[in-house]
C-alpha cells in the first residue's frame, strides 16, 4: 500500500483498533509522523505499551510523537490535527458509523482534508462510507492475495466537501 499512498509530514494518523501496534509503529518509523493508536482490549493494550517501550528504544531519533490510548473508538476525541484514519475491521459497522460521525464533526469544527484507509474492507464499512461525501481515492490489492477482500481502499474528504 505504501508504494501507492504516502503520508505527508503534516499528517497525523489515528489507528483505530491498533492491537499490539504493528501498523502504528510501522507508519511512525517509515514516515516519521505523529501516530495515535486506539485499543479497547486491556491485555492487548498492555502488550502494545510494552511493544512501544521496546520500539522507542530503537526509534528514539524520531521526534514525532507516538501515543497509545486505551478506550473505545467511538469515545476517541478526534483532534483538529488528525488527518488520516486507519481501520482493519476492528469493530462492528455500528461502531464504525459512530467513529465516522465523530470524524466528520471534527472536520466541521476545523475544516481540513482527511483520508480514511480501510484494510480488508467489509461490505458494511463500504456502505457506511457511501453515505458521506467521501470519494474513493484508490483501491490497492494486496500482491499475491487470494481473497477479494485483501485490499486497501482509501477514501478522501476534501476540506470544502461539507459546505
Amino acid at each position: 500500500m505504501f508504494r501507492s499512498y504516502t503520508f505527508r509530514k503534516h499528517h497525523r494518523v489515528v489507528d483505530f483498533g491498533c492491537g499490539r501496534g504493528r501498523v502504528t509503529f510501522y507508519i511512525h518509523r517509515h514516515f516519521q509522523i505523529p501516530v495515535v493508536g486506539i485499543e479497547a482490549h486491556d491485555k492487548t493494550y498492555d502488550e502494545a505499551l510494552n511493544n512501544k517501550a521496546s520500539y522507542r528504544v530503537k526509534a528514539k531519533h524520531i521526534s514525532a510523537p507516538i501515543r497509545l490510548k486505551y478506550g473505545l473508538a467511538e469515545h476517541y476525541d478526534v483532534k483538529p490535527q488528525d488527518t488520516c484514519f486507519y481501520f482493519f475491521n476492528p469493530f462492528s459497522s455500528q461502531v464504525f458509523k459512530k467513529v465516522i460521525a465523530n470524524i466528520l464533526a471534527s472536520v466541521e469544527n476545523k475544516p481540513r482534508t482527511i483520508d480514511v484507509i480501510l484494510y480488508y474492507p467489509l461490505a458494511e464499512y463500504k456502505k457506511v462510507m457511501r453515505k458521506y461525501p467521501f470519494r474513493k481515492l484508490n483501491k490497492i490489492r494486496v500482491p499475491g492475495a487470494e481473497e477479494a477482500h485483501e485490499k486497501f481502499i482509501i477514501y478522501r474528504l476534501l476540506a470544502d466537501s461539507l459546505d
